[in-house]
């Protein structure tokens, strides 16, 4: 099993990185948020990785952490769920939300992903009523409070509005959780969509 690597990146192909280990070239499938680091070519990267061996291939994916490595291992276990799906999970739908939804039986931040089924949707949620520890422990009580208004009406048009000006779901979901973390009770209760959006762009273009 190859756990964690560490190497030049050489190559960025899509979802794929092309990583130098001692010479050696891993091409490893990563999640959304390894690709939102901003890693630049010729920069040394560490990866949490899986390794997926099968008669007719073998695949290694990368994640920015092992507790992103976790819920993969966990969604690769549950029937009908590939490596692929997995990672399309982990990449689409944030820790935060996740474990709100997972309190609160809640299928739909699931089925919006391509290729999740309510089916499929219900199994991921029974599933990890029984991982709360992995999955409150990736993200805190303090920010599962907060992605419940993430995934309010103001919250979730902000994250639309973000994402139809070019951001990645990943992003929008990533700043506007940051920011909501800073607001006290009575603001994030009348924070407005265009206040939301306004310092999610801010928040963005500093990063830039």
């Amino acid at each position: 099993m190859i756990g964690r690597l560490r190497g030049v990146l050489t190559e960025i192909n899509g979802h794929c990185l092309l990583l130098d280990v001692a010479g050696v070239g891993y091409e490893v499938e990563v999640s959304a948020s390894v690709l939102e680091s901003k890693a630049s070519v010729g920069e040394e990267i560490s990866l949490s990785t899986h390794f997926v061996v099968r008669e007719d291939v073998q695949q290694l994916f990368g994640f920015s952490d092992v507790n992103e490595r976790e819920l993969f291992r966990i969604f690769i276990k549950i029937n009908g769920v590939g490596p692929k799906l997995a990672l399309a999970i982990v990449s689409n739908i944030s820790p935060t939300v996740l474990g709100t939804a997972v309190s609160q039986n809640d299928t739909s931040p699931l089925t919006r992903i391509s290729g999740v089924g309510s089916k499929t949707a219900e199994r991921l949620i029974l599933e990890l009523k029984s991982k709360k520890e992995l999955l409150f422990g990736a993200v805190g009580d303090q920010a599962v409070k907060a992605a419940r208004i993430e995934t309010s009406d103001v919250g979730s048009e902000a994250q639309s509005a973000l994402t139809s000006l070019g951001y990645s779901a990943f992003q929008a979901r990533e700043t506007i959780e940051a920011i909501i973390e800073k607001l006290s009770k009575s603001e994030r209760e009348d924070i407005t969509i265009q206040e939301l959006v306004s310092s999610s762009l801010k928040s963005l273009g500093k990063r830039k």
